[in-house]
């Protein structure tokens, strides 16, 4: 559900899409890179996440590691050390599919995508 606890402790929540928009709009992406798939990168979102992207200043105090994801072919976790991908909270309508961000080290932008649940992604919690 949007913003659901999940794994978070109480008093925190998995941010949500918006929430993702209203953080890269904090980074200077524009609002029509916001809306949309794939990469992007009108600011320098995924530098500013990050010291392990290109150019990475990690400005916004994140921190995003490399931590990969789940191969949904052989369960095995692939891209460690290359790309980090981060669940939202939102989900297509009644599926197993959520909106994410995902970032590389050949990156300055971020990924907006849609990753299945076991691909095993990544959570960010955010303070309530």
């Amino acid at each position: 559900a949007e913003r659901a606890q999940g794994a978070c402790p109480s008093g925190w929540h998995i941010r949500s899409d918006c929430e993702w928009m209203y953080l890269e709009h904090g980074f200077g992406m524009s609002i029509s890179d916001q809306t949309t798939g794939g990469w992007r990168s009108s600011g320098a979102e995924g530098s500013d996440l990050s010291t392990l992207t290109t150019g990475g200043t990690n400005s916004s105090g994140f921190t995003a590691l490399m931590t990969g994801h789940r191969d949904l072919s052989n369960g095995s976790f692939v891209n460690r050390g290359s790309y980090g991908y981060i669940w939202s909270s939102t989900s297509l309508v009644s599926s197993p599919i959520v909106y994410g961000r995902s970032y590389g080290i050949l990156q300055t932008g971020l990924d907006r995508g849609s990753f299945n649940y076991a691909h095993a992604c990544s959570v960010r919690c955010l303070r309530d």
